[in-house]
């Protein structure tokens, strides 16, 4: 028995009120309102279709562009902390990094729970629905009118991929008409497929090329790939920390990407990024044992902490870039 895999990607854009709303916790706290649920896409991919760094980042340029164009500049991303999206990579940042860079991004931030703790991430919840949707459901492994399946059919080599292409596509093609009508908090979830002869997806196609390099300790490897530039921009705007990653615009003159795409969210940058000096790391709270301050408390101090030093002291930056030496073990190899 031939027992073939297709690979769902889900993605969920969280629905912020607008203008933004103030609850408390249990400690009578000012926290801001992010509610846990919102528009869902689904993308399937079969067997054939590799599913990467690359192809989240493909499906996400789509996404993201109409939140673009409504000018939403500065993105955040829950992501799972799985080794396709995990911010300790490299290749993973440099993917990263070009979606920043390419969709002309003031920040991009991204971020995921901590491990075992995965469940919290609200993209998790939309697989329930989708699994009550196709209990008892079995896809058909034939194509219409052949009563054997493409694997044991004496055919060509040539002739027997083609039709495991349309196998595939086929049962992605019903697997939808199974989910059409399901809902995740009354938002109806959009699903479509990458269609299995598609063997280079786009924007990024270079995938296997590009974890070559970026996971070879050879200096040689790096100075000769077409990822010189691409790395060094990534360096000089990209903030790693612990389960944490960020790119933000410079206001470096000699930078010609940052200085060729003004900054659209100026409030934010400015005192977040500029005079903040970064995204706040998680300060604990020297009130509430246990507990951290709230988003809305750190806004409020004087300085926050960039650099995860509130939670452990003998954490600390690299001199070269703003990322820990973990990282920039591995990436100073290719600068020398």
């Amino acid at each position: 028995m031939i027992s073939n895999l297709i690979t769902p990607c889900g993605y969920m854009k969280l629905v912020l009120p607008n203008p933004p709303e103030r609850t408390t916790d249990t400690f009578g706290r000012f926290q801001y309102t992010v509610h846990r649920n919102g528009p869902a896409t689904i993308i399937n991919r079969g067997p054939l279709t590799k599913c990467t760094i690359a192809s989240h980042v493909n499906d996400l340029v789509p996404l993201l562009r109409e939140e673009v164009r409504l000018g939403k500049t500065v993105i955040f991303i829950i992501a799972d902390g799985g080794c396709n999206f995990h911010v300790g990579h490299a290749s993973n940042l440099l993917y990263y990094c070009r979606l920043f860079r390419d969709l002309k991004l003031d920040a991009l931030i991204i971020t995921s729970y901590a491990p075992g703790q995965s469940a919290l991430n609200p993209i998790e919840h939309v697989w329930s629905p989708c699994t009550n949707a196709l209990a008892s459901v079995s896809l058909p492994d034939k194509l219409p009118g052949e009563s054997i399946c493409p694997w044991h059919q004496d055919i060509p080599e040539e002739e027997m991929a083609g039709k495991e292409c349309k196998v595939y596509d086929q049962a992605m093609e019903e697997l939808g008409e199974y989910l059409k009508h399901v809902e995740f908090g009354g938002f109806p979830i959009q699903l479509s497929h990458i269609p299995s002869a598609v063997t280079e997806e786009s924007p990024y196609s270079d995938y296997n090329e590009t974890y070559k390099v970026m996971s070879s300790n050879s200096g040689k490897v790096y100075r000769e790939s077409h990822l010189v530039e691409e790395v060094e921009f990534m360096l000089r705007h990209v903030d790693k920390r612990i389960g944490f990653l960020s790119f933000a615009k410079c206001r470096d003159a000699l930078c010609h990407h940052c200085q060729g795409n003004p900054i659209q969210a100026h409030d934010v940058m400015q005192h977040i990024f500029h005079d903040g000096g970064g995204f706040p790391s998680p300060v604990p709270s020297k009130d509430r044992d246990g507990h951290f301050l709230t988003f809305h408390e750190v806004m409020n101090l004087p300085a926050w902490d960039t650099d995860d030093t509130e939670m452990q002291q003998s954490l600390g930056r690299c001199s070269i870039c703003r990322a820990y030496t973990a990282l920039h073990s591995h990436l100073v190899v290719k600068r020398n």
